[in-house]
C-alpha cells in the first residue's frame, strides 16, 4: 500500500508537469531581441555611457551665459575675456558633435533610420539571419561586454599591433603594371587608410603571393552556377606562416575579388586563435551574376573597381567591402554578432540584409573594440576616430 500510494502520487506530479509544459509552449512568443533599454545596459556594462555622440568621451561644456552684473570695468573685461574663451571652447565641441553625428549612420545609405542615433534591433523576417532555423538562431543569447571579458581571445599588446591586408590577386611574378594592377593597388590603399582610422591601430600592405604560395591554391567550378571558386584552407595555411614571419604583426586578412568555397554561400572567414582572416566581395559586384561561367583558372577573376571615387556602382561595392573588412576584423578581436542594435557586427543572411547593417558598431560593441584597443597602450580616441571616419568617408564620396 504505501508502494502503490508513492506511484499514484508520482504518476500525478508527473501529469500536472506534461500540462503545465503544454500550456508553456502554446502560450510561447516568438523570439526577439532585447527591447528594453534596461537589457541593453546590461549587455552593455557599467561605467560606459551608451549614448550615440559622446560614447566615453566627455561632455558637452554648458552654453555659457556672460553676467551682466559686474559695474567694475576691469572685472567686466575679465568676465568678457572668459566668456569668450569658454563660448570658442562650446562652439568647438559643438562642431565634433556635428561631425560625430553626422558620421554615424551617413554611411548607411540603405537604412531607414535617422542619423545620430544607434537603433535597438528589431524581430527578425523569416528567412533572416536571427529568424527561426536560420544559422543565427544559436547566437541569439548575444554577447554581452562581461561575456567578452571572460571569453579568451588574442589580445593586441604594444610590440604586436600591427594589422595586415593581402592582396590575395596580384601576381608577385609579374613585373609589368597594368592597369587593373594599379586599380588594385589604389583599392588597397583605400582599405588601409579605412583600417587606421577604423581601429586607430597602424596598418600595412602585404607582399603578394609568390608563384610557390599561389601552387598551394585549390579551386573548383561551383556545381550550382560553374562559377570558379578559391578554397578557404590553403590560404589560411599560407597566411598563417606569413604572419609568423612579420613579429609586430596581430592579424592578416586576405582580400580577394574570386569567390570562396567550401560553403555555397561564403562571403568572409576569421580565425581568432589564428588571428587570420579571409574575405571575397565578388558577390558583392553586379558583375558576378551578369558574367558567362568561369573557364577553371584562378586567373579568370573579376575586374576590380577602377574609379571607386566617381563610379557609384563601384562606391557601392566598397562600401560592402569596407563593412565585411571591418567585421572579419572585429572577429579577430573577440567580438561575437551582435543583437542588441543596427550595427556592423550583425549577422547576414544574403545581400539585402548585409545592406541593410550600418558601417557603425553599436555602444556594446564599441565599448569592447575600446577595451581591446587600450591594450596597445593608446586608449581609443572616439572623438578623433569618428572624424577621422568622417574625413575619409567625405574623400571617397560615401558621406552625403
Amino acid at each position: 500500500k504505501p508502494q502503490q500510494k508513492k506511484n499514484r502520487h508520482c504518476a500525478i506530479i508527473m501529469s500536472r508537469r506534461s500540462k503545465k509544459q503544454q500550456r508553456q509552449t502554446k502560450t510561447a512568443k516568438a523570439w526577439a531581441p532585447p527591447s528594453s533599454e534596461a537589457q541593453r545596459r546590461v549587455a552593455l556594462g557599467k561605467f560606459f555611457r551608451p549614448v550615440a555622440l559622446v560614447a566615453a568621451c566627455q561632455e558637452i561644456p554648458p552654453q555659457p551665459r556672460f553676467c551682466q552684473e559686474c559695474s567694475s570695468k576691469e572685472n567686466s573685461d575679465y568676465e568678457g575675456s572668459k566668456y569668450n574663451g569658454q563660448q570658442q571652447q562650446y562652439q568647438l565641441r559643438q562642431q565634433q558633435e556635428s561631425s560625430i553625428k553626422n558620421s554615424l549612420c551617413a554611411c548607411c545609405p540603405h537604412s531607414t533610420h535617422q542619423p545620430g542615433y544607434f537603433v535597438p534591433k528589431t524581430r527578425p523576417k523569416p528567412g533572416e539571419w536571427l529568424a527561426d532555423g536560420m544559422p543565427g538562431e544559436s547566437e541569439r543569447k548575444g554577447q554581452s561586454y562581461k561575456d567578452f571579458l571572460a571569453f579568451w581571445r588574442r589580445k593586441p599588446s604594444p610590440t604586436c599591433q600591427t594589422i595586415y591586408l593581402c592582396n590575395l590577386d596580384e601576381d608577385a611574378t609579374v613585373t609589368t603594371k597594368s592597369d587593373e594592377t594599379a586599380a588594385q593597388q589604389k583599392i588597397m590603399k583605400v582599405l588601409r587608410s579605412f583600417v587606421q582610422a577604423y581601429f586607430q591601430m597602424p596598418c600595412r600592405i602585404m607582399e603578394p603571393l609568390t608563384h610557390t604560395e599561389r601552387k598551394k591554391l585549390v579551386g573548383r567550378n561551383n556545381p550550382f552556377d560553374s562559377q570558379f571558386q578559391l578554397l578557404t584552407g590553403p590560404i589560411d595555411s599560407i597566411l598563417s606562416q606569413r604572419l609568423q614571419q612579420h613579429p609586430g604583426a596581430f592579424a592578416v586578412a586576405g582580400v580577394t575579388l574570386v569567390d570562396l568555397y567550401p560553403d555555397e554561400y561564403w562571403i568572409g572567414q576569421a580565425m581568432p586563435d589564428k588571428g587570420v582572416g579571409i574575405f571575397s566581395f565578388a558577390r558583392y559586384s553586379e558583375a558576378f551574376y551578369n558574367r558567362l561561367p568561369a573557364s577553371g583558372n584562378s586567373a579568370n577573376h573579376l575586374a576590380w573597381p577602377k574609379d571607386p571615387l566617381g563610379n557609384s556602382g563601384d562606391q557601392l561595392l566598397l562600401l560592402r567591402a569596407m563593412k565585411t573588412l571591418a567585421h572579419e576584423l572585429l572577429h579577430l578581436l573577440g567580438l561575437a554578432h551582435c543583437v542588441y542594435y543596427q550595427c556592423v557586427m550583425n549577422g547576414s543572411n544574403g545581400l539585402e540584409e548585409s545592406d541593410a547593417s550600418p558601417l557603425h558598431l553599436c555602444p556594446v560593441c564599441l565599448r569592447k573594440l575600446h577595451h581591446s584597443v587600450a591594450w596597445t597602450g593608446q586608449p581609443l580616441d572616439i572623438t578623433r576616430r569618428y572624424h577621422n571616419l568622417s574625413l575619409g568617408m567625405k574623400q571617397l564620396g560615401l558621406l552625403q
